[in-house]
């Protein structure tokens, strides 16, 4: 098994990160593979803000964390709420990680759909759950964390975060055509980390006989 095969099946989201700090070369080297990650008509549509700096990350876990405690308190139902509250550890661990990626982009328009437009022809093409420029982002995402684990970095993919997204958006100054879309902790796992890693089996999600699975 080479080593990129076995870098992806060694891959996990991690929750708890030592302290140490991410060294500049490692960030710089995850940047340039997001860098070349493929995406639709090679737009690139993505920016990515990084933030080292143990204040910044602790003022985006508050706003992360005042805004799910507001959220909990207008839920009324008090057993709902104590389930729901749960929820929040998920989000919360961002405070001890020692780098923060913050991932946005922008609109996609295809090739296609600028030529079609340049001729005044309507575009008569759609696909139901396509979004070229999300699954750019994913590809680009998906770079940094394999190569995070690669150079012995573990990292944890965030997008519950973006349930304040407008908070987050103007913390990072964000002006239109850019939304953030995903949260990336980043740092050297903890000792005692343990990896969760539970997949549906091949038979549940593939097919050699060209039928649909239920």
């Amino acid at each position: 098994m080479n080593d990129v095969i076995q870098t992806i099946y060694a891959r996990h989201s991690t929750r708890k990160f030592a302290s140490d700090p991410v060294p500049e070369d490692v960030i710089l080297t995850l940047l340039e593979c997001a860098r070349w990650a493929p995406s639709g008509s090679n737009q690139q549509p993505w920016f990515f803000d990084v933030v080292k700096e143990t204040d910044r990350i602790t003022a985006i876990a508050d706003i992360i964390d005042h805004g799910y405690d507001a959220f909990l308190n207008t839920i009324l139902d008090n057993n709902a709420r104590a389930h729901i509250a749960g929820y929040g550890k998920y989000l919360g661990f961002i405070r001890f990680a020692p780098l923060v990626i913050a991932v946005s982009a922008k609109p996609y328009e295809s090739f296609l759909s600028k030529k079609l437009k340049k001729y005044g022809i309507d575009n008569p093409f759609s696909a139901i759950g396509v979004c070229p420029a999300s699954l750019s982002i994913g590809a680009a995402v998906e770079n940094m964390l394999l190569a995070a684990e690669s150079l012995g970095f573990s990292s944890c993919w965030m997008t519950g975060p973006m349930i304040f997204q407008k908070e987050l958006e103007k913390f990072f100054n964000m002006r239109s055509p850019w939304h953030l879309v995903s949260l990336l902790a980043i740092g050297r796992p903890c000792a005692d980390e343990q990896a969760n890693r539970v997949r549906f089996s091949l038979s549940e999600i593939s097919s050699f006989a060209h039928e649909k699975q239920e």
